[in-house]
C-alpha cells in the first residue's frame, strides 16, 4: 500500500513539472540582435519586435524554438538572418498558445542585399510567413503552414526555394510579386486556397514541384513569366488561371512596423518617403506567312473564299514592329503609408496603345481616439474582384475600389467598367485584320456593388454583399454611343445578394457556405442562357464558355485552334480534329442564330425585381479536416434554374455538384503520395440523382527518391475514369450506305453476304435511330519519371511522360444494332467512330538551368509523339526554346534575351471509299458533299 502512495506521489510531482516546465524556460528577447540564438536556452519568447540590423548577422542553431507574442515579428534590416536545423532538430517558429487558440505574429521579413539562407524551418500561424521586399533569400527543406496572408511574399527580391512544403494556408502559399524571381524545386503546394499567385512583372519557375489540392492552383497574371518543367497539377479545382485574385484575397503583405523600430523613428514628425521600382522597354517584331491552299479547289473557311494557291486570310498575328514597356513604382513612408503605381503599354500597327494593365492603389492608416485605427485602402484603375465562389466568381473591372476597415470590420465598394463599348467600324481587340460589324457591336457593361466583412482575420468569418450591372449601348459612361440596339451579346441588367461564412473550427476542421440570391431581368439574359445550352447540350465545356462568345465574333478563328484546345472545348472528344472544327463552326452558327431569335423581344424599359422565386437561389457547403498527412475535404452546391449573378456570367444554372477529395501521405526513406478524388454533376433539372451528366474520379501516385544532395528521381502513377452522357446518336442515312456496304462484315471471306446486307437495310429503312443513350467512358493512365542532376552550377532535368487514353464509351439503347458487327470506321459514317478517342501520347521534357556569376541561361528542348486508333492518325511536334539574361550598366539593367522554335506535323490514313458492284464489277468513288451529304460517281474511264 506505501508503495502505491508513492507512485500516486510520483504521478502528481510529475505532472506539475511538465506543466511548469515550459514557462520557467522561456527566455525573452526583444529589440535589435545578433549574434547566435542556442538551443540549450530555447525556448524564446519574443514580447517585441526583433531586429537584425544592417552589417549584423543572426545565426540559429538546430532544435531552436522562437515563440512570437500577437502583432510582433523578426526583420532583418539589411542585415543576415541564418537559421541551421536539421532533419532531427528543426528550427520553430510559431505563436504563443493563448487559450488553447493559435494566435498570428507578423512572421519574418527580409530586405537588404546580404543573403538570407534558411534551412529545416517549421514556421506556423504567421500572417505571412516569410516577407521578402529588395532582398535575397535561399530556402531548404522547411514547412510553412496555416499562415493567415501569406505563406512566402517576394517583391523585387530574388528567392530560391528547394525541398519545401506550404500547406495549410487560409489564402496564398507563396506569391512572386513585381519584379521578383522566384525558383521553386522539388517542393509541394497543397491546401492553400491559392497554391502559386504571380503577379505582374513577376517571374516563377517551377521544377519537380507539385501543386495540389488547392481551391486554384496557379494564378499567373497577364504581364508574368511563368516557365512549369515537371511540376504536375493534381486536382486542384481550378489548376490554372490568368486572373491577379481568382478568390477573394487579402491586400499584398508590407513591412508593417518596420520603420517603428527606433525610437527616433517614431518622435520624428517628419514623413519620409523610400521609392523603389522598375522600368522595362523592349522593341520587336513579327514575320507572318500563312500557309497557301495547295489544292486546285477553292477553299472555304468561315466568310473567306481561299482559291488555288493563295495565300490563307492572317487573323491571329500582327505583322511588322511594335513596342512594349512596363512601369513599376512603389513608395512608402514611415508611418506606413504606401503608393504603387503599376503601368504596362503595348503598341503595335493594329492596336496603337493598349494599356492593360493601368492601376494606381493607395493605402494608409489614420488613428481615432474613440474608435481606434482605420486602414484606408483605394484602387483605381484595373483591379479584380473575387468575393464569393458562387455569386462572384471573378470579374477584371477598370474603375475604382474603396476598404475601409477597422478590427473587427471591413467595408468595401466598387464600380467599373467590365467590358468595353466595341461599335461598328472599330478595330476587333481580339483578332487581327478585323473590324466589328453590326451583329457584333458590344455593349458597355458597368458594374457596382459592395460588401462587409466581419472578423476578417479571425477564426470566425462573415461576409454581406450585393453586386448589381447594366449594359448599355447607346448612353455609356464616359464614352460616346451608338444608335443600333443590336449586340453580339444579349443586354442586360441584373443583380444578386450574397452571404458567406468560414468556420475554423477545434481540431483542424474548416467549414464554409455560402447563400446567394439573384436575377436578370429580360429576354436578354433568357437568351444569353439559350446560347449557353446550346454549348451545354452538345456536351461542351463549361469553362469554355467565354472563349466560345469571343469565337462567336469571328467564327472563322476556330480555324486556328490547337488540338489540345479543342479537346479542352470537347471535353476529350472521339472526333477527329476536322470535325471537331466543322461541329464547332455549326455549334456557334447556331448560338448567333438563337441570339437573333431573342433581339425583337429587347424591353429598353427594364426593371429589376419581377419574377422572383424558389430557383433564384444558389447554395453550397464545404467541410475540410487534416491531421498531419491525412487530409480531407467535401463540398456541395446547388444553383437553381433561374438563378443569375453579373459577379458570375459563366455560371451554369440548375446545376449540382459534389465533389469528394482524400489524401493520405506517408514517409518512410522515399516520400510517397497518394490522391483520390471524385466529382459528379448532374445538370439536367427534375431528374434523378443518380441519372448522372458527368462522373469523374481518378488516384494519384508519387514517389520521390532523393540520392543525396545532387539527384533526385520522381515516379508518378496517376488513372482517372471519366463518364459523360451525351446526346450522340447512331442514325439511319440513305446516302452513306454504298460506302458501308464495302465494310468486311457484309464480305464474310470475299464473298458478298446478301442475307447480312438485307437485314441490315430494313433494319435502317425502319428506324432513323438504331442506338441512343449515348455514355461517354474514357480511362485515362499516365505514368511520369524524371530525374534532376545539380552539378557545376547547374541543374539537369531529365523526365517523361506517358499517357494511354482509351475509350469504352457505349450506347444504352442498341438493341436494333447489337446483331451488326461492324468496323469502327463504318459505325463512324452513321455517328459514331467506336474507340476514336483511344490514343497514347509520349512527352520527353528536357532541361538545362546553368547559373555562373551573374549570368543564367535556361535551354529547354521537348519532343513529343502522339498516335491515335482512329484512322491511325499520329502527330508529333518538338519545340527548342533558350533563354539568356545578365546585367549591364552596372547591374542597373538585366537585358534578356529569348527564343523559341516549335513545329508540329499530323498524319493519318484517309478512309478508302472506292466500291465495286458485286455483280458488274464497275467501280465507283463516293464523295461527302456539303449540302447534299453524298454523291456516287463512276471511276471507269471507259464509260462516258
Amino acid at each position: 500500500m506505501f508503495g502505491n502512495k508513492m507512485r500516486g506521489t510520483s504521478k502528481i510531482i510529475f505532472v506539475l513539472l511538465a506543466f511548469s516546465l515550459p514557462v520557467l524556460a522561456d527566455t525573452p528577447i526583444s529589440g535589435e540582435i545578433h549574434g547566435f540564438l542556442k538551443a540549450d536556452k530555447s525556448p524564446y519568447l519574443v514580447t517585441g519586435n526583433i531586429t537584425v540590423p544592417e552589417g549584423n548577422a543572426l545565426i540559429i542553431e538546430p532544435g531552436t524554438t522562437l515563440r512570437f507574442e500577437p502583432n510582433t515579428g523578426l526583420e532583418v534590416r539589411g542585415g543576415q538572418l541564418v537559421v541551421v536545423g536539421s532533419e532531427q532538430s528543426p528550427v520553430y517558429f510559431q505563436s504563443t498558445p493563448k487559450d488553447s487558440l493559435q494566435e498570428t505574429w507578423n512572421g519574418i521579413a527580409i530586405t537588404g542585399k546580404v543573403p538570407s539562407e534558411m534551412r529545416h524551418v517549421k514556421i506556423s500561424n504567421a500572417s505571412t510567413g516569410i516577407l521578402v521586399e529588395n532582398g535575397l533569400l535561399n530556402l531548404w527543406f522547411s514547412e510553412i503552414n496555416h499562415s493567415q496572408n501569406r505563406g512566402l511574399y517576394a517583391r523585387n527580391s530574388q528567392v530560391s526555394i528547394q525541398d519545401c512544403e506550404f500547406a495549410d494556408n487560409v489564402n496564398v502559399a507563396v506569391h512572386s510579386a513585381a519584379y521578383s524571381q522566384v525558383l521553386l524545386e522539388r517542393s509541394h503546394l497543397t491546401r492553400n486556397k491559392v497554391g502559386l499567385l504571380i503577379s505582374d512583372f513577376g517571374k516563377t519557375h517551377i521544377i519537380t514541384t507539385q501543386v495540389e489540392q488547392n481551391e486554384v492552383g496557379v494564378v499567373s497574371e497577364k504581364e508574368s513569366e511563368f516557365i512549369q518543367d515537371n511540376s504536375p497539377m493534381v486536382n486542384n479545382k481550378i489548376d490554372f488561371a490568368k486572373n491577379p485574385q481568382i478568390l477573394a484575397l487579402p491586400p499584398e503583405p508590407l513591412f508593417e512596423g518596420v520603420e517603428k523600430i527606433k525610437p527616433s523613428n517614431l518622435a520624428d514628425p517628419k514623413t519620409d518617403w523610400k521609392v523603389t521600382g522598375s522600368i522595362m522597354a523592349g522593341i520587336y517584331n513579327h514575320d507572318v506567312e500563312t500557309a497557301s491552299n495547295e489544292t486546285h479547289s477553292r477553299d472555304i473557311v468561315g466568310n473567306d473564299t481561299i482559291q488555288p494557291h493563295e495565300h490563307y486570310k492572317n487573323i491571329f498575328q500582327t505583322p511588322g514592329e511594335g513596342v512594349e514597356g512596363s512601369l513599376y513604382l512603389l513608395a512608402k513612408d514611415n508611418h506606413g503609408t504606401t503608393a504603387e503605381f503599376t503601368a504596362a503599354l503595348r503598341s503595335d500597327t493594329w492596336q496603337k496603345n493598349d494599356w492593360d494593365p493601368l492601376s494606381f492603389h493607395y493605402a494608409f492608416d489614420f488613428r481615432n481616439s474613440l474608435l481606434g485605427q482605420f486602414h484606408n485602402d483605394l484602387t483605381l484603375g484595373d483591379f479584380h474582384l473575387q468575393e464569393d465562389p458562387i455569386a462572384v466568381q471573378g470579374l477584371d473591372l477598370f474603375g475604382g475600389k474603396y476598404i475601409l476597415s477597422f478590427s473587427p470590420v471591413a467595408f468595401g465598394v466598387y464600380s467599373g467598367q467590365n467590358r468595353p463599348l466595341l461599335l461598328e467600324g472599330d478595330r476587333n481587340p481580339h483578332f487581327y485584320n478585323d473590324t466589328i460589324g453590326k451583329e457584333e457591336q458590344q455593349a458597355q457593361r458597368w458594374v457596382s456593388g459592395g460588401s462587409i466583412q466581419l472578423n476578417p482575420k479571425g477564426q470566425i468569418q462573415g461576409t454581406l454583399g450585393m453586386i448589381v450591372s447594366d449594359d448599355e449601348l447607346e448612353q455609356p459612361i464616359f464614352a460616346e454611343g451608338g444608335s443600333s440596339s443590336t449586340t453580339l451579346e444579349p443586354m442586360q441588367t441584373a443583380m444578386a445578394v450574397y452571404a458567406n461564412t468560414r468556420l475554423q473550427l477545434p481540431a483542424n476542421v474548416e467549414f464554409e457556405g455560402q447563400f446567394a440570391v439573384g436575377r436578370a431581368d429580360t429576354a436578354d439574359v433568357d437568351a444569353q442562357r439559350a446560347i449557353n445550352s446550346v454549348f451545354s447540350e452538345a456536351g461542351l465545356s463549361t469553362a469554355s464558355f467565354s472563349t466560345l462568345r469571343e469565337l462567336m465574333q469571328n467564327i472563322s478563328q476556330v480555324y486556328t485552334l490547337t488540338r489540345e484546345e479543342l479537346e479542352s472545348i470537347f471535353k476529350y472528344s472521339s472526333m477527329t480534329e476536322t470535325e471537331m472544327e466543322d461541329s464547332l463552326t455549326t455549334l456557334l452558327q447556331t448560338a448567333k442564330r438563337v441570339q437573333e431569335t431573342y433581339e425583337d423581344d429587347r424591353d429598353d424599359d427594364r426593371v429589376m425585381g419581377l419574377d422572383w422565386g424558389k430557383e433564384n437561389f444558389a447554395a453550397g457547403a464545404s467541410l475540410a479536416w487534416h491531421h498531419q498527412k491525412t487530409a480531407f475535404s467535401t463540398r456541395f452546391q446547388y444553383v437553381g434554374e433561374d438563378f443569375y449573378s453579373p459577379g458570375s456570367p459563366d455560371q451554369m444554372a440548375d446545376t449540382r455538384e459534389l465533389d469528394v477529395s482524400i489524401e493520405q501521405g506517408i514517409q518512410s526513406f522515399w516520400d510517397f503520395k497518394t490522391h483520390y478524388n471524385l466529382t459528379i454533376e448532374n445538370a439536367d433539372d427534375g431528374a434523378d440523382w443518380m441519372d448522372l451528366d458527368e462522373f469523374v474520379q481518378g488516384i494519384d501516385i508519387t514517389n520521390l527518391f532523393r540520392l543525396g544532395s545532387h539527384i533526385d528521381i520522381s515516379l508518378d502513377y496517376l488513372f482517372e475514369f471519366q463518364d459523360h452522357n451525351r446526346s450522340t446518336i447512331i442514325h439511319s442515312n440513305d446516302n452513306p450506305i454504298l460506302a458501308i456496304e464495302s465494310d468486311p462484315w457484309f464480305n464474310p471471306e470475299g464473298t458478298f453476304d446478301s442475307l447480312r446486307w438485307e437485314e441490315f437495310s430494313a433494319v435502317t429503312s425502319d428506324n432513323d435511330t438504331l442506338a441512343s443513350g449515348f455514355e461517354e467512358r474514357l480511362f485515362t493512365q499516365s505514368i511520369r519519371a524524371g530525374v534532376n542532376i545539380r552539378a557545376y552550377h547547374s541543374t539537369l532535368s531529365l523526365n517523361g511522360r506517358w499517357a494511354f487514353r482509351t475509350n469504352d464509351s457505349r450506347f444504352n439503347n442498341d438493341s436494333l444494332i447489337e446483331a451488326f458487327d461492324l468496323e469502327d470506321s463504318t459505325w463512324a459514317k452513321l455517328g459514331y467512330y467506336f474507340e476514336g478517342s483511344s490514343s497514347f501520347e509520349q512527352t520527353y521534357p528536357i532541361s538545362l538551368n546553368t547559373k555562373v556569376g551573374d549570368i543564367s541561361n535556361t535551354f529547354g528542348f521537348t519532343p513529343r509523339w502522339k498516335s491515335y486508333h482512329r484512322d491511325a492518325m499520329e502527330e508529333w511536334e518538338w519545340r527548342v526554346k533558350d533563354r539568356i539574361e545578365f546585367p549591364i550598366l552596372g547591374r542597373y539593367v538585366v537585358l534578356g534575351l529569348s527564343g523559341e522554335y516549335r513545329k508540329q506535323e499530323t498524319q493519318w490514313k484517309e478512309t478508302d471509299y472506292t466500291l465495286q458492284n458485286n455483280i458488274t464489277g464497275q467501280r465507283f468513288e463516293y464523295y461527302y458533299l456539303n449540302e447534299t451529304g453524298a454523291a456516287v460517281g463512276t471511276n471507269d474511264k471507259n464509260i462516258s
